[in-house]
């Protein structure tokens, strides 16, 4: 009895009854009434809301603004929602000053600008929720009075641009979403002093670049957010400071190259996704270093070609690398090297060609790689190292050629007895299975030093013996001797004749280059009685393959180019010449016709006439004057 007398004295009377067309429910904890007015036609703030009220709900309405002293006399008043109305303008001293309010939304509306005035006095504000509204602006000091601010929603304005000194009181922030603005500039200080930030997001937006500066403070940083812009660029070492960040969204950007030092900081990264990054051509050396708690790397669909050697040196811890729908051609040799703790490569839809030595090795913990939709035609030797832990393997939608090239892989096949491997099978023999293959024999290499060249004979006939004609090369140590083309063909001929022996000793002293560029001898369809020579040439080329013949057209299109630059010459000395020669004629001709006239003119007096000054300018005795004849 004495207990609820206590509680009725304590207890406050409300001031006012329910709104019509409205809810309330009394709570203990938190004390008060709950009061929600949403989705009714509500075109202003009811004015006989219980004083009692700890949170009002005034969402999906009509109001167009919020009247100055709306939310007076509620000391209890802890939230209000009041998101998906028309509202504009907010009038000074709205909200009062209510020291227990911590949670404001007011998202879905059509605020344009933030003042300076709209939330003063709300100390103790922790969450403001300004997500969908038309707002270009904020004052500078629209949050200065929100120093116990831990959440700052403004996804889905149109902000522009994001001053330096925004949100200089807001130091107990703790997430901030910028995205989906229009945002292009961010100045260097707009997040200098959230220390305590843990949350940021920035995407969708238009920024440019990434620098070291805008980052510098975030020290608590764990998630970050810039997926979905235009940058192009990250200076080097931007997250220096952000040891702390777990997860790391840059897809769907421009970014053209990542260097040593791009990740550089991010010790604690866990998930790094650069998906949908369009002209990013290849991962360089050391790309990924030092992100040892790393479990993820999305980077599919980035146009990548090559991934340079030691591209994910040092990452250690278990990870899933995703690389599908790249235009990957080439991963060197011990590109992965390092790589000991990852569980997932996936290599889809590519166009890899061929597997390289060294690829996939000492990956103890691998159990998943995904190499199908690519076109890979040859894996070298030592292309699958030892995995011990591998159970899939995935080669379907391959090129595989069953040659002897492919019998270290047929091996690898059998070690590895715990694996399962899909589309293991040879494009060449009608999609047979290559663990299935009757006998693949190992390739013989044949590197044969050639001591004599090849001799081409087609219906050869004779009856006599052919000596040889031997051509010995002594070549010292440190001399380089170059036979770009010693051909020697016979086709089709006939003799009766003995053929005489013929030798030649070619001597290259020390440090001298010998170049052969060409000695072809061809006799075609020939019938002789004279001695025929062989030539026996020491010679360490393959005459056969494809760079023999391809030495040999070197060595014709360097002389067609020499006779052409003697002939351009001759060509150019000859129009010079005849160009001096038309300019003397002409010369000669305009003195001539000069002596003609004065000769005319002064007859009598051109006695004693010089010929020798004119002696070069005629071409005969009858071209003189008539006072030298």
């Amino acid at each position: 009895m004495i207990l609820m007398l206590l509680v009725i004295v304590l207890t406050p009377l409300s001031t006012s009854s329910c709104p019509n067309e409205c809810s309330c429910s009394t709570s203990i904890v938190p004390y008060g009434q709950r009061v929600v007015c949403n989705r009714g036609n509500w075109e202003v703030i009811p004015s006989n809301i219980p004083n009692d009220v700890y949170y009002i709900d005034l969402s999906t309405n009509t109001i167009p603004e919020i009247p100055s002293g709306s939310f007076a006399n509620m000391p209890y008043l802890n939230e209000i929602y009041i998101a998906r109305n028309k509202i504009t303008k907010i009038e000074d001293n709205a909200f009062g000053d209510h020291p227990r309010l911590q949670v404001l939304r007011l998202n879905s509306n059509q605020l344009k600008k933030i003042e300076d005035t709209y939330f003063k006095n709300l100390r103790n504000l922790t969450k403001l929720d300004l997500y969908d509204n038309e707002i270009i602006v904020i004052s500078n000091n629209a949050f200065e009075d929100l120093v116990r601010l831990q959440t700052l929603i403004l996804r889905n304005c149109k902000l522009l641009y994001v001053q330096g000194n925004i949100f200089v009181h807001n130091g107990n922030l703790l997430q901030l979403e910028l995205g989906y603005n229009d945002v292009s500039t961010i100045e260097d200080e707009a997040f200098g002093q959230l220390i305590n930030l843990q949350t940021l997001g920035l995407e969708e937006n238009r920024m440019r670049e990434l620098n070291s500066r805008l980052l510098s403070n975030l020290s608590n940083l764990q998630t970050l957010s810039i997926h979905s812009n235009d940058i192009s660029h990250i200076e080097d070492f931007s997250f220096i400071n952000q040891n702390k960040v777990e997860v790391l969204r840059l897809n769907h950007n421009s970014i053209a190259t990542i260097t040593p030092n791009t990740f550089a900081g991010l010790k604690k990264i866990k998930s790094l996704y650069m998906n949908n990054i369009a002209g990013f051509n290849k991962l360089v050396a050391y790309s990924f270093r030092d992100l040892p708690d790393i479990v993820l790397i999305e980077l599919s669909q980035c146009g990548i070609k090559l991934i340079e050697k030691n591209a994910f040196y040092n990452l250690t811890g278990t990870l899933t690398l995703n690389i599908r729908n790249n235009h990957m051609l080439e991963i060197q040799s011990n590109a992965f090297e390092g790589l000991t703790g990852v569980e997932k490569i996936d290599f889809e839809n590519n166009a890899l060609k061929t597997i390289r030595t060294n690829t996939f090795r000492e990956m103890p913990n691998l159990n998943v790689l995904i190499l199908q939709g690519n076109d890979i035609e040859e894996i070298e030797e030592n292309g699958f190292g030892e995995l011990p832990n591998l159970l899939f393997l995935s080669l379907v939608s391959n090129n595989l050629i069953c040659s002897c090239m492919i019998r270290p892989f047929y091996l690898w096949l059998f070690q590895q007895s715990g694996t399962v491997v899909d589309g293991a099978i040879c494009s060449d023999r009608n999609g047979q299975l290559i663990k299935k293959l009757p006998n693949v024999e190992e390739c013989t290499e044949t590197t044969t030093e050639i001591e004599s060249s090849t001799i081409t004979t087609e219906s050869m006939e004779t009856t006599q013996p052919a000596a040889h004609t031997t051509i010995n090369a002594i070549i010292d140590q440190k001399t380089t001797t170059k036979i770009e083309r010693s051909i020697t063909t016979v086709d089709s001929f006939e003799t009766s004749q003995p053929v005489a022996p013929t030798t030649t000793d070619n001597t290259v002293d020390k440090k001298t280059t010998t170049e052969i560029e060409s000695s072809t001898i061809t006799s075609e369809i020939s019938e002789t009685t004279q001695p025929i020579l062989f030539t026996k040439t020491n010679n360490n080329v393959d005459q056969s393959s494809p760079l023999f013949f391809l030495h040999f057209l070197i060595a014709d299109m360097n002389i067609a180019i020499l006779l052409g630059i003697i002939a351009c010459t001759f060509s150019v000395m000859a129009f010079i010449t005849i160009i001096v020669y038309v300019v003397i004629k002409t010369k000669c001709r305009d003195r001539n016709s000069v002596h003609k006239r004065n000769n005319t003119e002064k007859q009598k007096e051109a006695v004693g006439y010089d010929l020798a000054e004119t002696s070069n300018c005629y071409s005969n005795e009858y071209d003189l004057p008539q006072e030298g004849i």
